[in-house]
């Protein structure tokens, strides 16, 4: 008896050494945890941060494109007093969501800003967003002036002969009511300064950055080489429940340690049958692990080697919509979508990646095989992370698109840029993939008439329609009507050239054909670009998003946009072919 009572102190005491440590490392080790998932979380709001600026600068240049080559801003421009300008250019401010307008002339003179009047003339030009427009460059750069800060953008106003004439800068006001915007979106105390003389913040602990309560970031203002390092950006996050955590882990590390001490104490006595029961210690410990499991805010799932769900926490439950007890004990491929297996399988290596929705979520699934020297499968890990708030980031530019197009108001309408909002709009529908084409029979007088009307007065346009028009073409009216204007504009958009539209009958079809033609071969559109890539990234602008638009308008079509150089002119010929209308109840939608 005294000999088992020895053995079962002896293996008692191991049991409390072995638990001991167990609770020191694992309190180690989630303190750790918590403090990177905080990092982490401090680096995914700057990322945020980041695509929200390049957003503003984007968005800011898309609406200087437009004024830029709008021939009634030029006009404007040129020949309206000072007064008419002021007022048409805070038209453009309350319609654009800027809210700052700066007009220079060549010399980097002032001619007209929509926060002030009576300073024209003033001397701009050694500003440094400005100085750069004038070089003939797009600068994007945040501008301290008047103790009010702005996210800016110069452009270059360029004359006929592609001289820079004059700068337009559009600017963005950062203030109180936009920090705190700003704070609510990120999840944390947010920031500006310049130098050290002027700052802005939510938080006057952003100020400190060696501040123990917060977790802090600091960025350079935008990426863009213009930019100076003394203005940043000020990101921080509270470490109080970190703090609150490590002191909890300290109290719960001096509570286990008088609890081992006492149980160190009972097993000293005789009385053996009284000592708690290894086998439940073991369990305690089990069930410790199991709620750091269970509390990952992503989805955990293993596998066996068969393919069966061993185990699964909460979060992995919601991702797949099931109960726990609907999922353990099964093939995981019953309990993933086929299109979910298609993608993980399409993908080599050890760890694969997939995306699905499920109850207005997204979800990206990340699998990883456990294996022995690359041969022996043990079975797979999936988590699932929820990328919601990373999509919703990819919808504000479309969300920027919408309100710039129920801002638009009759008074902007006017000033021509109607081709190139229904370009937009069209755009929009397409990369969405909500717009599909409505055939129906297109009389060829109307179709004349329309394009007429768009260019009353141009002696460069020739439109050569058959004699007899009272004959129909099938295909999708509006969709036709804008895909040739837009080829119309590309050519008209050079100066000096002449644009000819011929259509022809060719048996059961009609061949549209626009021809542009120019004294300098150093003019021909790069339309290539344009017809393969996203237009708002490319330096022909307006003319660019036309392109785009109508080759995906005759996809759309079940046709496609032909293009060939005419060297003798100097010239290009842009084709395509639609078939003649037949009867309504044959045409497709």
């Amino acid at each position: 008896m005294r000999l088992r009572q020895k053995f079962l102190t002896l293996v008692a005491a191991l049991l409390i050494l072995v638990l001991g440590g167990s609770f020191v490392f694992l309190f180690r080790d989630l303190r750790s945890e918590f403090e990177r998932n905080f990092s982490e979380d401090l680096e995914s709001s700057a990322a945020a941060f980041r695509a929200q600026e390049r957003q503003r600068f984007q968005s800011m240049e898309v609406i200087g494109s437009f004024l830029e080559s709008s021939p009634s801003f030029r006009n404007v421009l040129r020949r309206s007093d000072y007064q008419t300008m002021h007022q048409y250019l805070l038209d453009v401010n309350g319609s654009m969501q800027v809210t700052l307008l700066i007009l220079t002339d060549a010399s980097g003179k002032l001619l007209n800003r929509t926060d002030r009047e009576g300073e024209q003339g003033t001397d701009l030009s050694g500003q440094i967003p400005i100085q750069g427009a004038l070089n003939g460059e797009s600068i994007r750069d945040y501008w301290l002036e008047d103790d009010k800060l702005y996210q800016v953008v110069s452009l270059p106003l360029v004359d006929s002969h592609d001289y820079v004439d004059g700068s337009l800068t559009l600017g963005f006001e950062i203030n109180k009511s936009f920090l705190t915007s700003l704070k609510k979106e990120l999840g944390g105390e947010v920031g500006f300064q310049v130098g050290e003389s002027w700052s802005l913040t939510t938080s006057d602990k952003l100020d400190n950055p060696n501040s123990p309560q917060l977790l802090t970031r600091r960025l350079p203002l935008s990426d863009e080489p213009s930019t100076q390092a003394h203005k940043v950006f000020l990101l921080g996050k509270s470490l109080e429940p970190v703090q609150r955590f490590v002191q909890s882990s300290q109290l719960k590390l001096a509570t286990l340690g008088v609890v081992a001490l006492i149980l160190a104490l009972l097993i000293s006595l005789p009385l053996i049958g009284r000592m708690t029961n290894p086998v439940e210690l073991l369990e305690k410990a089990q069930a410790e692990m199991r709620t750091i499991f269970t509390a990952n805010l992503d989805g955990l799932l293993a596998t066996d080697e068969k393919g069966l769900i061993t185990t699964c926490n909460p979060a992995a439950t919601v991702a797949l919509g099931r109960p726990e007890k609907d999922l353990v004990g099964y093939p995981i491929t019953e309990k993933l979508p086929a299109s979910l297996h298609q993608q993980l399988e399409s993908t080599p290596g050890v760890s694969q990646t997939a995306t699905f929705s499920r109850q207005g979520r997204d979800f990206k699934l990340y699998r990883t095989s456990v294996r022995i020297d690359d041969s022996d499968l043990l079975g797979n890990i999936f988590l699932f992370h929820d990328i919601t708030r990373e999509r919703e980031r990819e919808k504000l530019f479309e969300q920027f698109l919408e309100s710039l197009d129920s801002r638009l108001t009759e008074e902007m309408e006017q000033l021509e840029l109607s081709i190139d909002l229904k370009n937009l709009k069209l755009w929009h529908q397409l990369k969405r993939d909500s717009w599909r084409p409505r055939l129906k029979r297109v009389h060829l007088d109307k179709l004349h008439s329309s394009l007429s009307s768009t260019w009353p007065e141009e002696p460069r346009l020739q439109l050569d329609f058959p004699s007899h028009r009272d004959e129909y073409v099938a295909a999708d009216e509006d969709s036709l009507i804008i895909l040739l204007q837009n080829l119309i504009q590309a050519g008209l958009s050079q100066a000096e050239s002449t644009v000819r539209l011929r259509v022809g009958k060719n048996g059961g079809a009609f061949d549209f054909s626009v021809t542009v033609n120019h004294p300098d071969s150093n003019h021909l559109l790069a339309v290539e670009a344009a017809q393969e890539s996203d237009p708002y990234y490319q330096a022909l602008g307006l003319v660019g998003l036309g392109l785009f638009v109508t080759t995906k308008l005759l996809e759309l079509h079940e046709n496609r946009l032909h293009i060939r150089s005419i060297p003798a002119s100097h010239g290009q010929e842009f084709f395509f072919t639609l078939p003649a209308a037949v009867e309504e109840s044959e045409l497709w939608s």
